[in-house]
């Protein structure tokens, strides 16, 4: 396959495609389509986010409904949707109750029923409409349940395209995606991330990124999910108290999570009957956004919880005998209260998280994304909320088992944040729209390691001294795997390689990318020549290409481009001919040291148009054997690299014992200083 990089696009001296052999294929667009449908939750820029997408050639298809649509005439669906199912998060919201709350042979329930459905069937017809006219391989929404994005995504998973969904965090600045599901509600990625980077998590590092969020919380959290600096004053928090940590009442989470209960109000009435039975207050700060917040649908929340807390008679009695204290208006810093409370009962909110991290017993009632990990007492039923919070208060856990906790929250909330979840911007999103995977966020830079990126650099740390581990870590590698080496992987070597301070800035690399199986045998018939000693007189050999390139998944030829002129002027071509070389070598550089960061294995095997002007690996010009891709008389080739994932007993191939035993920068050193030494001094 013929890869020509987005950049050399636009480049004046680049030819047009050519004629190429059947099992070629020239690429210079990719041919990815993806359909927007996230309404403006994350304060992103479309445009930004296509123009990104266009730098790879990939295109960001609109959708000029914006989230609103008038309800269908029709009930039927156009397909067979489950929009019973689908609709669900919408009649919760507009009837402000749970599942459990429904009276499905209600008529007014049956009406608002109706009128979701009839507006789930505008929907299917619109994104069957897009869908057929844009024939996207990716679908972007807003979260996965209401309503328009639940009708898309599941249309994206009927047909087989991949389906991204998007949410904010605790963090304004990181976005919840998945990609797998298809929904960020309760079940994201976030486990599967923690268990993925379990073993490279460094404690030190978490307890610090902890400790700093905590510091610097007040500027991390977003309008509507902050709360002022003031201090709680109420007699009930003057000494040992439970504090309760709302979530939005008719909230996603809430509507297919709250498993095992019939609504939040059961939550909170297990959590004050069983603080009662110690003389223990309860201290309910609920979510700030229902102070003064709206829902998906733009219909105000007015204070849903503390309504429904002033409607039951069992905790209307604990307010009015103070055993239940409710801040309904966001009156006070819900961090100093977690700080001073002596356990946190929650449903599933990321407020609950926060509180594992500063030390502080949790227990969830029904499904949380961080819940089930040894850092919270997870609850499927009253009774069960009720007996943790009573076994708390009554015998609370050692300091060690505290401290253990603590510590598994702060690795969770490591990972989850930093390795899992993507900076809130357009570059970090039109990346997920692509397909690349994040990097582990590992503070190891051990062989094969990818480094970590430098947001997730610890105190004191400097990116220069992980640069300089990947520089230690590269070493040739002579057998791969079978697993595949990915197209993002690909785009970022070549986006690597172009990257170079060349001579005079020309940037006359070019690159041709091999990923053909049978194009690989065909043209590495034999490698280079080796001597090799019989009967005391050298002689040269060609050795089986087997032992250069077992099973490589990818081969990368560096050329130069003579054609490109030095911008300052032009030049005799035998210059333009050494430069070329120098700039290659520069590009090789580069990708070698990319994929290294990304664990990747790789081979640089001379190939320079010099030694190879007669023979290549097949006995051939390298003219001759690329003739099948009609390379432009003017490219010179430079370099052959090999790329794939190195087999583990392959990792170190090819290092001599005093490099491995750490003498590979000083042997270097040693010879400047001779070199310095030997120069004759004037006289």
């Amino acid at each position: 396959m013929l890869v020509r990089h987005p950049l050399y696009e636009s480049h004046p001296s680049m030819p047009s495609p050519v004629r190429v052999s059947d099992t070629v294929t020239v690429l210079t667009r990719s041919t990815l389509r993806a359909l927007w449908a996230a309404e403006d939750w994350f304060n992103l820029r479309r445009e930004e986010v296509q123009a990104r997408l266009e730098t790879f050639g990939a295109t960001l298809c609109g959708d000029a409904a914006q989230g609103f649509l008038e309800p269908a005439g029709d009930r039927k669906p156009v397909s067979e949707l489950p929009l019973r199912q689908l609709a669900l998060m919408d009649v919760c919201m507009r009837l402000e109750r749970l599942p459990a709350e429904l009276d499905w042979s209600d008529p007014g329930v049956l009406g608002v029923l109706d009128e979701s459905v009839r507006l789930g069937c505008a929907w299917e017809a619109h994104y069957e409409a897009l869908l057929q006219r844009h024939q996207p391989q990716t679908v972007v929404y807003n979260q996965g349940r209401v309503l328009h994005a639940a009708v898309l995504r599941h249309l994206a998973v009927k047909n087989g395209l991949r389906a991204l969904a998007l949410e904010n965090t605790m963090d304004r600045d990181r976005l919840l995606w998945d990609d797998v599901s298809g929904s960020t509600v309760i079940h994201n990625l976030g486990r599967s991330w923690f268990e993925r980077l379990a073993g490279l998590l460094d404690d030190g590092r978490c307890r610090a990124h902890a400790e700093e969020y905590l510091a610097g919380i007040g500027a991390r959290k977003s309008d509507e999910h902050s709360s002022p600096a003031a201090v709680c004053n109420d007699p009930a928090a003057s000494g040992r108290f439970v504090l309760f940590l709302g979530q939005v009442y008719t909230d996603s989470s809430v509507v297919f999570g709250l498993s095992g209960f019939r609504n939040p109000i059961e939550v909170i009435r297990a959590t004050t009957d069983a603080c009662a039975r110690s003389g223990t207050p309860v201290i309910a700060k609920l979510h700030p956004k229902e102070a003064s917040g709206t829902n998906p649908l733009g219909m105000p929340y007015a204070r849903l919880t503390a309504r429904r807390i002033e409607q039951d008679p069992v905790l209307a009695a604990h307010l009015e005998s103070g055993r239940l204290v409710v801040d309904a208006d966001n009156l006070w810093d819900t961090h100093d209260l977690i700080a001073r409370s002596a356990a946190c009962a929650t449903i599933n909110s990321q407020a609950g998280l926060e509180a594992a991290i500063l030390g502080r017993p949790v227990v969830v009632a029904g499904s949380a994304f961080y819940g089930g990990l040894g850092f919270t007492s997870d609850c499927t039923g009253p009774a069960e909320v009720s007996a943790s919070i009573e076994c708390l208060l009554s015998s609370p856990s050692p300091s060690s088992e505290r401290s253990s906790a603590r510590l598994q929250a702060q690795r969770f909330f490591y990972a989850y944040l930093q390795g899992y979840c993507v900076p809130r911007n357009e570059q970090a999103v039109a990346e997920l729209i692509l397909g690349r995977t994040m990097r582990p966020v590992s503070p190891k830079a051990e062989r094969w390691l990818p480094v970590p990126a430098p947001h997730c650099l610890g105190p004191g740390e400097e990116l220069g001294d992980f640069f300089l581990e990947i520089l230690k870590a590269q070493r040739p590698v002579r057998c791969f795997s079978e697993a595949p080496v990915s197209r993002t992987d690909i785009e970022a070597l070549l986006d690597a390689a172009i990257h170079t301070c060349d001579v005079a800035g020309a940037h006359n690399q070019r690159f041709v990318v091999l990923t053909e199986p049978d194009e690989i045998r065909r043209l590495v018939r034999r490698s280079p020549l080796r001597r090799r000693e019989r009967s005391g007189d050298p002689i040269w050999e060609w050795r089986r290409s087997t032992e250069v390139v077992n099973g490589v998944p990818i081969v990368i030829a560096v050329f130069a481009d003579t054609a490109v002129h030095d911008p300052r002027g032009r030049v005799p071509f035998r210059v333009r001919k050494r430069r070329g070389i120098q700039a290659g070598a520069a590009a090789v550089q580069n990708l070698l040291v990319e994929a290294t960061a990304r664990g990747l294995g790789t081979c640089w095997i001379s190939a320079a148009d010099l030694a190879t002007s007669r023979q290549l690996w097949t006995g051939r010009s390298w003219r001759e054997a690329f003739s099948g891709y009609s390379i432009p008389r003017s490219w010179r080739l430079q370099a052959l690299v090999s790329v794939g994932h190195p087999t583990p007993e392959n990792e170190a191939s090819g290092l001599r014992e005093d490099l491995e035993q750490g003498n590979r920068s000083t042997a270097a050193l040693d010879g400047v200083v001779l070199a310095r030494e030997t120069k004759p001094t004037r006289s």
